[in-house]
């Protein structure tokens, strides 16, 4: 069980890495720190603005040639659809990712932003994902958008415990802990420089 400094030291991660995120031009965003970021956002209950920022004003069209930021810029509504103040909000912002996920996917069927929405969601036990798989299902069967293939690999996500579990643990060391480690060793650094014990 990881001590509360340790804990501590992870939420303050988390605030450093978005505020790095807004300041950031797009060509030098990293995925896997919009991701890790947004993960410790939603456990520590941290702003989300800094992150969101990033992909304001971006197109679909924009994010083609980039899919594992297209996916954490999916990622990041459905998030901010959970902790949205009122109904009213969550439902838009959960409108918007579904709206984005699909001109994503009409716009390139083989794109692989389903494959980084799929493993980066796995890191999230969130209610707001049922929600939006249920939106795309509603969708596909709404319109005559193929949406069939994406859809039971998100499903995986809320159905299958198992290999939630096992693809947490896959996940972790490559889209959490090596980032936040490497901030970890950094403050750490900081407050030994300061006098602080660590």
């Amino acid at each position: 069980m990881e001590n509360i400094a340790g804990l501590l030291y992870r939420k303050e991660t988390a605030k450093v890495l978005l505020e790095r995120l807004a300041s950031l031009p797009l060509d030098s965003v990293n995925p896997s720190e919009v991701i890790s970021a947004t993960f410790f956002a939603y456990l520590f209950n941290e702003d989300f603005n800094h992150a969101q920022a990033v992909f304001t004003a971006l197109k679909p069209a924009d994010l083609l040639s980039k899919p594992g930021l297209a996916a954490a810029g999916v990622l990041l509504l459905v998030v901010l659809a959970e902790s949205a103040a009122t109904s009213w909000d969550s439902t838009k912002l959960l409108c918007e990712a579904t709206a984005y996920a699909t001109e994503l996917y009409v716009r390139d069927s083989n794109c692989s932003t389903f494959e980084h929405l799929h493993d980066s969601m796995i890191l999230f036990g969130s209610g707001a994902i049922s929600l939006f798989i249920a939106e795309l299902n509603k969708l596909s069967e709404a319109h005559s958008v193929e949406l069939a293939p994406l859809l039971p690999v998100l499903q995986e996500c809320t159905n299958d415990r198992g290999k939630r579990a096992l693809s947490l643990l896959r996940s972790a060391k490559a889209q959490v802990e090596e980032p936040f480690m490497r901030k970890l060793a950094e403050l750490r650094g900081l407050d030994a420089s300061h006098g602080k014990i660590v």
